[in-house]
């Protein structure tokens, strides 16, 4: 059961003076010069935004096409600086260190309301959920499904963003969101409309050879 919403975002630093548009803008050195700095994780979308930005509909992007977006990602790769957490993805942008990357809302808003000279650009976000889950077989199954229902519910769903800029899965209570929080959130306005799903199905299946692929480009 999906209970919060959340973005992949493209985060990047104001005192660039221009105001990139999305993932082609990140892949312009010319025009935005700096570092980059993306997850060291192919399936954290790296490649969905290589052919984003080398012009494919987020719409079409499955099946990936795995060599085009790897050639695409050649073409800037001594500009990226590769993260392994949230943490240092949030560091790379705050310091500096990378003028654009490819970071979770909440980490950027983390650094923004530290006063890092940072910003979001909403446009052609990854979404995401998290989800809740019981095993099967779990031996305390309806307990586990009654904290769902309540975690979920109209009552309680919206209280996930008076701490973190993550939104609900339930609609019926957006109207519930701490409006000082709501235009930080994914699910404001329109702005998941601005954004594209990834396909969870197309990874299950290729996850191993595509990570195996990821790899050995790396080391190239």
């Amino acid at each position: 059961m999906a209970n919060i919403v959340y973005g992949s975002v493209l985060g990047y630093n104001t005192q660039l003076g221009v105001v990139p548009q999305g993932w082609a803008d990140f892949f312009d050195i010319e025009n935005f010069p700096g570092l980059r700095s993306l997850p060291n994780e192919v399936t954290f979308f790296v490649l969905e935004v290589a052919l984003v930005a080398d012009g494919d509909d987020p719409a079409d992007l499955y099946p990936i096409d795995v060599e085009r977006a790897l050639a695409k990602l050649d073409t800037k790769k001594d500009n990226i600086i590769w993260w392994e957490s949230g943490a240092q993805a949030q560091e790379l942008l705050a310091v500096g260190e990378a003028v654009m990357g490819m970071i979770w809302n909440d980490r950027i808003q983390r650094a923004i309301d530290e006063g890092a000279s940072l910003a979001i650009q909403w446009n052609q976000h990854i979404t995401l959920a998290d989800y809740w889950a019981v095993p099967k077989d779990a031996p305390n199954r309806e307990a586990a499904m009654q904290f769902i229902a309540f975690a979920v519910s109209d009552q309680q769903a919206h209280k996930i963003a008076d701490t973190i800029p993550y939104g609900p899965t339930n609609i019926n209570t957006f109207n519930n969101i701490n409006p000082e929080m709501a235009p930080f959130l994914p699910t404001y306005e329109d702005r998941l409309s601005l954004g594209f799903v990834a396909s969870d199905a197309w990874w299950d299946e290729n996850k191993k050879s595509v990570s195996e692929r990821w790899n050995a480009w790396l080391l190239e």
